[in-house]
C-alpha cells in the first residue's frame, strides 16, 4: 500500500476563505482611501464655490532694493465660509510675472473691504497688477487653493 498523505479538503476550503477575505480587505482599503479623497477634494470645491474676494486697487508702492511694497485693497462679497488666507502674484506695467508669491494669511469676513501692506514684491517694475487666490485649510491641516483666481489690472 502506498502512504499517501495531503491536505484535506476542509483545510484547503479554509485556506481559500482566508485568502479571499485577506484580498477583499486589501481592495477595500484602496478603494475607501480614493473615495476618501475624492469626496474632500469634492466637499473643498464646493466651499470655493461661494467665496468672491477681489483685488480693488494698489497704491502706495515704493521702492525698497530690489523688492516693492504696496498697499492693496481687498473687497469680500457676501458668501461662503471661513478661509485660511490669500496667495498674491503681482505683474508690473509691461505684464511681466513677479518672480514671488506673496502668502497673506487670515480669514477676511463677507462683505469686509482691507487694506494689506504687502512688501517683499520682486519686480523689475511698479507692479500695476494682481492676481488672487483664495485658500482653506483642508481636514488634515494642509492649504487647498480654490479653483478661481481673480484679477485686479490698475
Amino acid at each position: 500500500m502506498l502512504n499517501k498523505r495531503g491536505l484535506s479538503t476542509v483545510v484547503t476550503t479554509l485556506i481559500i476563505i482566508l485568502l479571499v477575505l485577506v484580498s477583499i480587505g486589501i481592495v477595500w482599503a484602496v478603494i475607501s482611501n480614493i473615495l476618501q479623497r475624492g469626496t474632500e477634494t469634492t466637499d473643498n470645491s464646493f466651499r470655493c464655490l461661494n467665496i468672491d474676494i477681489r483685488a480693488t486697487s494698489i497704491s502706495g508702492c515704493f521702492n525698497v532694493g530690489s523688492q516693492y511694497t504696496c498697499t492693496v485693497n481687498f473687497v469680500r462679497k457676501s458668501g461662503g465660509g471661513e478661509i485660511a488666507g490669500l496667495n498674491v502674484r503681482f505683474y508690473d506695467e509691461i505684464g511681466e510675472e513677479s518672480l514671488s508669491i506673496i502668502d497673506i494669511p487670515g480669514n477676511i469676513e463677507p462683505l469686509l473691504t482691507i487694506s494689506k501692506i504687502v512688501s517683499g514684491i520682486d519686480s523689475e517694475a511698479l507692479p500695476s497688477s494682481v492676481n488672487v487666490t483664495i485658500y482653506l485649510n483642508d481636514s488634515n491641516g494642509e492649504k487647498y487653493f480654490c479653483p478661481q483666481i481673480t484679477s485686479y489690472h490698475g
